[in-house]
């Protein structure tokens, strides 16, 4: 996985938002097994409000 900047993070959840795209947004942990999907409804200095969607396998 590829670690990108805080600028460019914002810059790609703006994009997202714009063109109401999902997103996948990974957490800290190392194994890269937690994360979440959704819609970008806003982005700030500090957060991030996703509106989430529940991934379900089959």
């Amino acid at each position: 996985m590829e670690l990108m900047t805080q600028e460019q993070i914002r810059a790609q959840l703006a994009v997202s938002k714009q063109q109401g795209s999902l997103v996948e947004v990974h957490d800290f942990d190392e194994a890269g097994e937690t994360f979440d999907v959704g819609f970008v409804l806003a982005v700030d200095e500090l957060f991030v409000l996703l509106l989430g969607i529940e991934v379900m396998s089959v």
